[in-house]
């Protein structure tokens, strides 16, 4: 079980980063960000990682990576 102080909903992902829910929902859907929780329909993130990861993704985004390319580069460990 995850600690629930080190969780974070995609609502305050989005907050956070500036990021729309709908792009997120999209990235959780492609398994670019992992939920960590559920808390009832809620998926929980753990917070640092999901930070880290948005930031990530979005640096690959503006260096002209498509989304197929940056899903391969996380789930290998080079991003």
């Amino acid at each position: 079980m995850v600690d629930k102080e080190q969780l974070i909903t995609l609502q305050e992902v989005s907050r956070r980063t500036g990021a729309s829910l709908s792009a997120l929902n999209y990235y959780v859907n492609l398994g670019l960000l992992p939920v960590a929780d559920r808390q009832g329909n809620k998926r929980l993130f753990r917070k640092e990682e999901a930070l880290d990861r948005f930031k990530e993704i979005d640096r690959l985004k503006r260096d002209g990576y498509p989304l197929r390319i940056i899903r391969r580069q996380l789930r290998e460990g080079h991003a």
